[in-house]
């Protein structure tokens, strides 16, 4: 909601984000070099692509739901987001393999119902 705010309030939904970005990258730099050197020391060295395309997508798919909550009502923009969740699950079960438990089904069933309840009211 606060970001949704601030997308409103400055018009530009990059604008806003960049900026609230660069804040949490300047203290998260900080705290990682206090606290976690060598954890800092393996991302440079072995993580750069991974670094790079994944905080790449990341960014621009936030960037994507700031800009959409600026076109249309938050609520219909959440409940498509949740969807994606749902979309991550059964990408992880049938390409990743993972085991799909009854927790997973039960948290789907339940994103499902509140889609469609949003969606009804």
């Amino acid at each position: 909601m606060v970001d949704v705010l601030g997308s409103r309030l400055t018009g530009d939904a990059l604008l806003f984000y960049s900026s609230s970005t660069m804040l949490n990258v300047m203290l998260m730099l900080i705290y990682s070099m206090s606290f976690h050197k060598d954890a800092m020391r393996r991302l440079v060295r072995d993580g750069k692509k991974v670094f790079w395309i994944g905080g790449s997508a990341t960014y621009l798919a936030y960037v994507m739901v700031l800009w959409a909550c600026l076109q249309a009502p938050i609520a219909l923009v959440s409940s498509l987001r949740e969807t994606s969740v749902i979309f991550a699950m059964f990408l992880g079960v049938f390409l990743l393999k993972e085991t799909i438990s009854r927790a997973k089904i039960m948290v789907t069933l339940v994103m499902v119902m509140g889609i469609i309840i949003s969606r009804l009211y």
